[in-house]
């Protein structure tokens, strides 16, 4: 349920910084919704430690953790994050959000390949992936 709030939001939140920032630079729109993804991340870290939830084991912070954070997290995260937004600005959200989704089809099809067998949970998990990008596709009459 979580996941699928914070997905929501994420699709909002870019597309609502591609429509309402329309002067700014991709880079500026990123930082606003990645300080955005930090804040939902933030408040439910919060509200998990309200009612005692328990949370990821997090190390104390030494180089031999920071330094691969950095460059495979905040690195990976914000270019990924800064040709995400690029990529709603320049083809839109539908269409951004429709290719986004079919990544898991690709791999898939990139495993099945490759001699892997698919289990029935990644097969369920497809049809409801692709269930929920037609229903967001189809125009309302």
């Amino acid at each position: 349920m979580v996941g699928l709030v914070s997905v929501s939001f994420f699709a909002w939140g870019s597309r609502a910084s591609v429509v309402n920032l329309p002067d700014t630079s991709p880079l500026a729109r990123t930082v606003v919704t990645t300080f955005g993804m930090w804040g939902f991340t933030l408040f439910l870290w919060g509200f998990g430690r309200i009612f005692g939830w328990a949370g990821a084991h997090i190390p104390p912070p030494s180089a031999e953790y920071l330094i691969p954070m950095c460059i495979y997290a905040l690195l990976g995260v914000g270019i990924s994050q800064l040709l995400w937004v690029k990529g709603v600005g320049e083809i839109g959200i539908a269409i951004a959000s429709f290719h986004l989704n079919a990544a898991p089809f690709y791999v898939m099809i990139v495993m099945v390949a490759f001699g892997q067998s698919l289990q029935i949970t990644q097969v369920i998990g497809a049809a409801i992936l692709a269930f929920g990008v037609i229903l967001s596709q189809t125009k309302k009459a």
